[in-house]
């Protein structure tokens, strides 16, 4: 998706930055971004149908967009908490990930991820 991919470009350029001015880029750069995208699934939440795994999906995020947007405020925040899971050896995204820790090498190994596509 565009979006993320133009936060993560964002981040990316920020990583130089110390707290402050990386929190003055993201106020400037990333908040139209996730406001855009906010509106973006608010708008396909509309037209998917209730209970399906779409609405479910776009439910789960638009109720945590506090949570979700929180990086933007603060430049100590990180924008995901990959490092986090890398150093635990997880695997994010799994309700089993506690006890399911990664193995093999990196191209056999499951990535998780979301896809919303249009009713």
């Amino acid at each position: 998706m565009p979006y993320f991919a133009a936060l993560y470009e964002i981040e990316h350029n920020a990583a130089v930055l110390d707290a402050e001015e990386r929190r003055r880029l993201r106020q400037s750069q990333a908040k139209p971004v996730c406001d855009a995208l906010y509106e973006w699934m608010v708008a396909q939440r509309k037209l998917v149908s209730e209970g399906s795994s779409i609405a479910k999906a776009l439910d789960y995020s638009l109720k945590r967009w506090e949570a979700l947007t929180r990086y933007l405020d603060d430049g100590h925040v990180p924008i995901d908490n990959n490092q986090a899971h890398a150093a635990s050896g997880m695997m994010p995204g799994y309700a089993d990930s506690r006890i399911m820790p990664r193995q093999g090498p990196k191209e056999h190994r499951t990535r998780p991820c979301v896809i919303v596509e249009p009713a």
